[in-house]
């Protein structure tokens, strides 16, 4: 029968955007909730907005308006700080403003004397001060228009005031701008005085620099030191090649020379003989007189005076070869010895060549230097006196004028302050603001349980129903007990509150009917036993046998309620000696159907006799022999009462009363429902319609009874949420209190 524990308990275990969703009425219901709060915050700021606007003494604004033009004084070639048409805007009218309002101005308005009999000027200490404060100056949305303006309770006195500093400030700035101008002419003229004579003694010594250095043209004398150092350098680039070349033919020759032994073959590899004209002819002559020394050699024989001539002959050639040869080399070492003087000597003058750049660098830099101190002297000189032609110009034409009064400032006839028309607009608009800022922070501070979104959000559960309370709907009647309220007025939208909670349990299990179930709340006092015994009685009208058990052991209440039965109950009956039947114990009520077994004596162990095999006995005995149990449960927080009946029956429901259960608690005891896996069918939301009907109206049916009722001559009541969507609300609804609550006759 058991269905699998808590389908939503755990609001941790549930999507973020489930548990917080809101809708807009949520915050329109905080407000609704707490709208005398509210509406008390809203007329009292209301009050005391209307009681200072009403009571300040009026004050007036006279406003004068200047115009300032883009053109100033400049005394330099370049545009200076005054040349406004170089500047920004903003930094234009910011400089304007600091002028305006400077102690200088200030105190010059303090001399006209208009301010001697004013009593706020007379009484203070600096009364510069106090004015600059009074003086507002603002620039327009556009263009250079500059808005003077003073607020002051006289308005004569305004306006004087303002003009007065309009004329003052005009007057300081023609004065400023007069004295700059010819105060600086005069020192341009000086310091051109000054610049002159240190542009002559710039010139002296450029040219003494010249003269010393015998230099007509520096530039020219500077060229022709660099291009001679080039052609040296050209020229010594083009003898080393020639004396390598001579050096190396040179020591070919003398080498093969030393190493040739006196013999003519090794001759002919020295550089040049081969290339001698009498080296060849000699060589010829050589060839000859060795061919005839071969003829006559084998047939005259060597003392043959032919043999000997011819010997002596050849001796004598090779002896005018060795000398001729000797020359050659000696020609080779000339032209050596040449080649290596010629690029000694080049080297020598390109080195002169470089010392001389070097020295012509020093002197460049010396005579840049001279020569742009002087230009510079020059430059500066002739901008000195372009500027003077141009002031003498300007003073003569009358220019550099660049304010212009626009609009003197006329006597206010209307004040500026206060404005009640606006001051009650905003007071209006803060203290709405500040009555629903407030409504919001008392509901922060709430830790109750208030609607539907706290009940899903915190215990994890929907509402099942809400119940209206019996006290406000009974009116003047009061009964003295609220406990079968229902039985005495059967079309109450109280008693079809349980109607509706009836139907909804129907449908809370889709395999079996609901046979038992138990109800219990967080804390005492929360209206649980009532509920209990309006929800039995509401099954016992459908003709189902319905019994009411009270369990509650510890300090049970419903025999109070159903008086004249045995002293003996449920306790009796689980005890471990009992020989008792439920039958005997089980007494009939005052209504048809309905049952009760009261709770009997009381045990010092009520746990250990519910959490018991005898119970599971008797619990299964009592739905044999009636259609609906409903077991009225101790409080949850601190007692495991409850959550024992949870597991042993269907279902349990768990009761808050709206605006005094505790969320966070209400959380715990949903905790240890889900951590138990009990099985819990709903919540019940206990007075519903506490403090004001227009908080809860929206998150549940129950508005809809509000409205429809049984009967033509049924009470018409509304809510201020109610009347709000346009109902009307024609009967005279007593207020509700925060303290009323569905407990029966005493605290459940």
């Amino acid at each position: 029968m058991n269905a699998p524990a808590f389908d939503n308990q755990d609001p941790s275990l549930q999507p973020e955007s489930a548990q917080n969703e809101l809708h807009l009425m949520d915050y329109v219901a905080v407000v609704l909730q707490r709208w005398p709060v509210a509406l008390g915050i809203f007329i009292l700021v209301a009050v005391l907005t209307v009681l200072y606007a009403w009571t300040r003494t009026p004050r007036y604004t006279a406003t004068s308006r200047l115009l300032l033009e883009s053109r100033g004084a400049n005394l330099t070639a370049m545009r200076d700080a005054l040349d406004q048409g170089r500047l920004a805007q903003d930094d234009i009218m910011q400089t304007h403003i600091q002028l305006l309002t400077s102690p200088r101005v200030m105190e010059a308005v303090l001399q006209s004397g208009i301010l001697a009999k004013a009593p706020e000027f007379l009484a203070t200490k600096n009364p510069v001060q106090k004015l600059t404060r009074m003086v507002k100056a603002s620039p327009a949305k556009a263009g250079y228009v500059l808005d003077v303006s003073v607020e002051h309770e006289n308005p004569e006195l305004a306006a004087e005031i303002v003009n007065t500093v309009v004329d003052s400030y005009l007057a300081r700035n023609r004065e400023r701008r007069l004295s700059f101008s010819d105060g600086g002419i005069i020192e341009l003229r000086q310091k051109a005085d000054q610049m002159r004579t240190r542009l002559a003694e710039q010139t002296a010594a450029l040219q003494s620099f010249m003269e010393s250095n015998r230099m007509v043209s520096f530039e020219d004398a500077q060229n022709i030191v660099v291009d001679r150092l080039k052609g040296l350098n050209k020229n010594l680039m083009a003898a080393e090649p020639v004396r390598m070349q001579a050096e190396s033919r040179y020591l070919t020759a003398k080498t093969i020379l030393e190493e040739s032994g006196g013999s003519p073959i090794a001759y002919e590899s020295i550089p040049g003989v081969q290339e001698s004209p009498r080296i060849n002819a000699m060589k010829a002559e050589m060839t000859r007189l060795q061919q005839q020394y071969s003829d006559v050699r084998d047939r005259l024989g060597k003392e043959h005076q032919q043999i000997k001539s011819l010997t002596a002959q050849i001796d004598a050639l090779n002896t005018q070869m060795l000398l001729e040869v000797k020359s050659i080399v000696a020609g080779l070492r000339g032209k050596y010895e040449q080649a290596l003087n010629e690029e000694t000597m080049l080297r020598e003058e390109l080195d002169k060549q470089e010392d001389e750049v070097l020295r012509f660098n020093d002197l460049a830099a010396r005579y840049n230097l001279l020569k742009q101190s002087r230009d510079s002297l020059q430059e500066t000189y002739n901008a000195i006196i372009h500027r003077i032609d141009e002031l003498d110009v300007n003073q003569l034409s009358s220019q550099g004028e660049n304010i212009s009064v626009e609009s003197y400032a006329e006597v206010p006839l209307v004040p500026s302050w206060p404005s009640k028309k606006k001051m009650l607009l905003i007071g209006l608009f803060f203290g709405a603001l500040l009555g629903i800022g407030f409504c919001f922070f008392l509901d922060y501070m709430d830790t109750t349980i208030k609607t539907e979104t706290d009940v899903r959000t915190y215990i994890g559960q929907s509402i099942i129903g809400g119940i209206p309370s019996a006290e406000d709907e009974s009116g003047d009647d009061k009964p003295e007990s609220f406990d079968l309220y229902s039985v005495a007025n059967p079309r109450s939208n109280f008693a079809e509150s349980f109607r509706t909670i009836r139907t909804a349990l129907a449908f809370t299990s889709a395999d079996s009917a609901l046979r038992s179930l138990a109800i219990t709340s967080v804390f005492p006092s929360e209206g649980k036993s009532l509920i209990a015994i309006n929800l039995a009685i509401a099954y016992a009208n459908v003709g189902k046998r319905t019994l009411l058990v009270d369990t509650d052991m510890r300090k049970p209440r419903l025999q109070h309620v159903f008086p004249g039965g045995s002293k003996q109950g449920i306790a009796d009956l689980l005890a471990a000696d009992s020989q008792l039947e439920p039958g005997a114990l089980i007494q009939p009520t005052s209504v048809d159907n309905l049952f009760f077994l009261p709770a009997g004596t009381i045990p010092p162990n009520p746990v250990e006799l519910l959490d018991s095999s005898r119970f599971d006995a008797l619990l299964a005995r009592l739905k044999s022999d009636f259609e609906m149990v409903i077991f009225d449960a101790p409080p949850s927080l601190s007692m495991a009462d409850s959550m024992i009946l949870g597991k042993r029956t269907d279902g349990i429901l768990l009761v808050a009363r709206a605006f005094s259960t505790n969320k966070f608690a209400a959380r715990q005891v949903a905790q240890k429902f889900q951590a138990a896996r009990v099985r819990v069918l709903g919540v019940l939301l206990n007075n519903v319609d506490a403090p004001s009907e227009g908080y809860y109206s929206y998150y549940s049916h129950y508005s809809y009874y509000k409205y429809y009722q049984y009967g033509e001559n049924a009470k018409q009541k509304q809510g201020l949420f109610s009347r709000i969507l346009g109902g009307s609300d024609k009967s005279k609804a007593k207020p509700k209190s925060k303290a009323k609550h569905n407990k029966g006759a005493s605290k459940a």
